[in-house]
């Protein structure tokens, strides 16, 4: 007999070795996904800088989704948090809230070889675990200097970033850590992922890796979020880092019609584990209060009647995959807006494009948003043979329309996104388009044809 499919409730990381062919079937997928674990370290000094807290943060909310366990060693796990969606708790409160495990320096010694180990800062130790492993590519450094983010297969001390200060380098290169650090485990053959160095520098993407920007410090007054699932969230998670001297000034607009999920944990860094049924909008709304934003929600589709007036001054970062609501971009009269898609394939899990708007075309200019939609196909991997052996079809065919995701692509996203809409406000060059593909490293971008419309609003540090 054939029981029915739970789409909605199925991890969508673990989605990934059902469609690949890596795990002969879903169960076998979800247990191998249960049964891995990393290990995250932090030294003293960085568990007390903004930007180690972020990275720290980052790379928790997002290791807790991409893993089965994790284990957090926090030099000082007692250090109160000042900014961010955890403000007014300490390291340890939020470890425990994710869903991790503090570890003592006493059980470093316990630490499985064959882990990864992910440490955060410049000089952060590695445990001894680190020697003992099958391989020292197993031990990743996640470092950051002004707008820049590295990850170093290497046990090694990063040099000391002493130049200009930018937290969202810090928040990309967590993420781009248990990105590697996923690669590990996942092992595709040809893969470097996780025995490499890799750079991203969101204040030049596709120029000197050594060209650091200067000090973050503007941002834009107010912002517009589209669609509060994986992106929305990863934005919402962006934004709470920068550093805005009050900010119950900064408005931000929280538009979507969405209900939670159990699935949505694996990829919204906002969703609780087990969520169900409550309302996306109000969820990021309450993340965003508690670390002192004004918030307004807008619970409607994005049509083609909604206009901004005059006075909104609002960035608008959009993360829907409604090609047909994307195409209405350009309509709304946003002065400045970024659009980012992620790749949904077990093949292109990994990458993003992202747009910006006015740009060198129109949203609904765009050629690739006016494709009909190519009907679900159901993979030919052994996962999925075995899934319509015993379930309902409708069921089959539902779960292979879902996206693959990994919640740390869209953290490193949102950083994107987040850079974008603040990089002219230092006298940067922006971009009407970018492409990044997590899996190699490979990307691509436009210059923008438009000089960026944004309202700024000074970060702390700076006179106002």
């Amino acid at each position: 007999m054939r029981t029915p499919l739970r789409p909605d409730d199925i991890h969508r990381t673990a989605l990934l070795a059902v469609h690949d062919g890596s795990q002969p079937t879903l169960d076998a997928a979800l247990t191998a996904h249960a049964n891995t674990v990393v290990v995250l370290c932090i030294d003293e000094r960085t568990c007390a800088d903004v930007s180690g807290q972020a990275a720290l943060l980052t790379a928790i909310v997002t290791a807790v989704r991409a893993f089965g366990r994790v284990l957090v060693y926090a030099a000082m796990p007692e250090a109160p948090i000042t900014t961010g969606l955890f403000t007014g708790r300490t390291l340890a409160d939020a470890v425990a809230m994710e869903g991790a495990r503090c570890i003592s320096a006493d059980s470093l010694d316990e630490i499985d070889g064959r882990w990864p180990i992910v440490l955060i800062g410049a000089d952060t130790p590695a445990p001894p675990a680190a020697s003992r492993a099958t391989s020292s590519s197993h031990v990743l450094r996640v470092s950051w200097s002004g707008w820049v983010a590295r990850v170093r297969a290497s046990a090694t001390p990063a040099p000391e970033a002493t130049g200009p200060r930018c937290v969202l380098a810090s928040i990309a290169a967590a993420a781009m850590g248990i990105s590697e650090a996923f690669g590990v485990l996942r092992a595709v053959p040809g893969s470097d992922a996780g025995f490499r160095t890799i750079v991203l520098n969101l204040w030049n993407p596709s120029g000197d890796a050594d060209d650091h920007g200067p000090e973050l410090r503007h941002a834009p007054n107010a912002w517009w979020l589209v669609g509060l699932g994986h992106l929305g969230q990863a934005y919402s998670w962006a934004i709470s880092w920068l550093g805005y001297p009050d900010p119950a000034t900064v408005q931000i607009v929280l538009q979507d019609v969405d209900r939670t999920v159990p699935g949505n944990h694996s990829t919204g860094v906002l969703t609780p584990s087990g969520s169900h049924g409550l309302r996306k909008a109000r969820l990021v709304a309450a993340g965003l209060e508690h670390a002192g934003f004004d918030t307004r929600i807008v619970e409607r589709r994005l049509g083609a009647d909604l206009r901004v007036a005059e006075a909104e001054r609002h960035v608008a970062l959009l993360g829907v995959d409604n090609l047909p609501t994307r195409q209405l971009t350009s309509g709304v009269g946003w002065l400045f807006a970024v659009d980012i898609g992620l790749g949904s394939g077990a093949a292109n899990f990994g990458s993003l494009l992202m747009r910006r708007f006015p740009g060198a075309r129109r949203s609904d200019e765009v050629k690739a948003w006016a494709q009909t939609p190519v009907p679900v196909a159901v993979p030919s991997s052994p996962a999925f043979a075995d899934l319509k052996e015993h379930h309902d079809e409708c069921g089959v065919v539902e779960l292979a329309g879902k996206a693959i995701g990994a919640s740390f692509v869209g953290v490193v996203a949102a950083c994107i996104a987040v850079a974008e809409a603040t990089r002219e406000l230092h006298g940067g060059i922006g971009l009407d388009l970018l492409t990044l593909d997590l899996t190699t490293m490979v990307s691509d971008s436009a210059p923008a044809s438009h000089s960026g419309d944004v309202v700024s609003c000074p970060l702390l540090g700076v006179e106002i």
